[in-house]
């Protein structure tokens, strides 16, 4: 009895082996393949940005923006570009609404430069500080020129100060570009 009980503990125990050599490796290269993860930047080249290694989205460069495929290939200033009529309204000394013609062009992929800057006859230099916005900082003897804008449909809006540090005036307007 004692020989029959050894013998059948004796196979259990090489069943047993049987199970974990064969089960122990089939079940560690299974969890080896639903851990693997796919790097999602593989393969992708953003041209003037760095894949996001979490998304495998394209972040640009300042100053570029993705195209339809999600590569950053466009510069931001290509969607300023342009000839526009501009409809200018302003408080301070020059208090009224005047309307005028104005160019934008590109500098480079990050400035504009905006022709005719508040009908004054001054080009004046805008930088990229986001997708539709760009910012203006810009002196010129004794005016300074500030002020932000931003692409609205089809439509700039410029919110800005002209100041005059000679004569001590300031006008604050708003001019609204509509492409020509």
């Amino acid at each position: 009895m004692a020989n029959s009980l050894l013998f059948m503990l004796n196979k259990l125990i090489n069943h047993m082996n049987f199970i974990l050599r064969f089960f122990v490796p089939v079940a560690f290269i299974i969890f080896m393949l639903i851990s693997c993860e796919v790097d999602p930047c593989e393969g992708l080249s953003c041209d003037n940005g760095v894949c996001d290694a979490i998304s495998g989205d394209c972040i640009c460069t300042r100053g570029y923006q993705t195209n339809p495929d999600g590569i950053c290939t466009i510069q931001w200033t290509t969607k300023f570009s342009g000839t526009y009529a501009v409809s200018d309204s302003c408080t301070g000394p020059n208090v009224g609404t005047t309307t005028y013609n104005a160019a934008i062009t590109a500098v480079d992929e990050a400035t504009l430069s905006l022709s005719n800057f508040g009908n004054t006859g001054q080009t004046v230099p805008a930088v990229h500080t986001n997708s539709i916005n760009f910012e203006i900082n810009w002196a010129s003897n004794d005016t300074i020129f500030s002020g932000t804008g931003v692409l609205v449909d089809t439509f700039l809006r410029i919110s800005y100060m002209i100041n005059d540090t000679t004569n001590h005036r300031i006008d604050t307007c708003t001019a609204t570009y509509t492409k020509m």
